[in-house]
């Protein structure tokens, strides 16, 4: 309900997808650019095309046609993301495109520079189960290992009804303010974990 609520659009874009519902633009990853992107025209695409909004990477690409953002890959290494254990080089953190907008072989594009540049070894990599199967990983060489736990969130008792992902270092205060009904304690299906190694 939080999400149909606060961010429609996105979910909209999800169901066309499923329904396999031509997008109102079609570009091909060859007549694109890849390019660094800064902090904050990361942090801006995903929170206005990714369902679970912005989180930090340490490498944020882009793929620019004519000039404008249409798609995005960020990674984490182990000094910046706390989802990395000692067999594995990065994370892949975030991967969207803009909304209604279908980029053929753009993240096959994105990876790929990534690959190149970065030379890795392993990475690690989880798709939201409540939404997605990583098949799209899987077709770029990923393999399955495990479904993590389901994930706790939150969502505020009040009208705007705001999602609030599980935080380690809020958790106590956060578990406090749903035990005095002040925020509805909710759980997904969880993630599936996938990870690439270097042939």
């Amino acid at each position: 309900e939080d999400q149909w609520k606060n961010q429609q659009e996105l979910i909209k874009d999800i169901i066309r997808v499923r329904l396999g519902i031509e997008s109102k633009n079609k570009i091909y990853a060859r007549k694109c650019i890849v390019s660094d992107i800064t902090t904050e025209e990361y942090r801006q695409f995903c929170k206005n095309n990714h369902i679970q909004g912005y989180r930090p990477a340490k490498i944020k690409l882009g793929l620019f046609y004519e000039g404008k953002l249409i798609q995005i890959a960020s990674f984490g290494t182990k000094n910046h993301t706390y989802n990395i254990k000692d067999d594995f080089d990065y994370e892949w953190i975030r991967s969207c495109t803009k909304l209604d907008t279908t980029v053929v072989g753009g993240v096959s594009k994105l990876f790929n520079h990534f690959i190149t540049r970065y030379n890795p070894k392993s990475i690690l990599c989880y798709t939201d189960w409540n939404l997605f199967n990583g098949k799209g990983y899987e077709l770029l060489g990923f393999k399955f290992l495990d479904y993590t736990k389901s994930n706790l969130f939150f969502v505020t008792n009040s009208s705007s009804l705001e999602r609030k992902e599980r935080n380690p270092y809020t958790n106590k205060e956060d578990n406090e303010k749903a035990n005095q009904g002040h925020y509805y304690k909710c759980y997904g299906c969880g993630s599936k974990k996938f990870v690439w190694y270097k042939l």
